[in-house]
């Protein structure tokens, strides 16, 4: 988490890590207007990251949730993933540089469309 998180900062983007799902998703609750997006790998103790994306849309529809996993990715997940709107997928291992682009293009996008907001989320 601390490279995705260093490579973010070091473009410019202000980056919260959590280690526990469920701390990120108590602090998002709390604090949903300072993310723009949130990344999350798929497999974690106590909710998985498409779980996390779920409940994190209910909050706020409009956050981009990005996941990633070294795992091939379910049929029944598909169908999840659709639901919660998911743009871009990173399959593990990838480039650290693919990581910046999607990251990039997204806040990109939301700035012709909105205002900027404060910060990121990276979890």
């Amino acid at each position: 988490m601390q490279l995705y998180r260093d490579v973010l900062c070091s473009a410019g983007h202000e980056v919260d890590g959590f280690a526990d799902p469920l701390v990120a998703y108590s602090h998002f609750q709390e604090n949903s207007d300072l993310y723009d997006a949130v990344i999350s790998d798929v497999r974690m103790q106590g909710m998985s990251g498409i779980q996390l994306a779920k409940n994190l849309k209910e909050i706020r529809n409009d956050v981009q949730v990005f996941l990633m996993s070294a795992f091939e990715i379910s049929e029944e997940h598909n169908s999840d993933l659709k639901e919660i709107g998911l743009k871009k997928f990173l399959q593990k291992p990838f480039h650290m540089q693919q990581l910046l682009v999607m990251v990039e293009k997204h806040m990109e996008a939301k700035a012709v469309t909105n205002p900027p907001q404060i910060g990121s989320g990276v979890n």
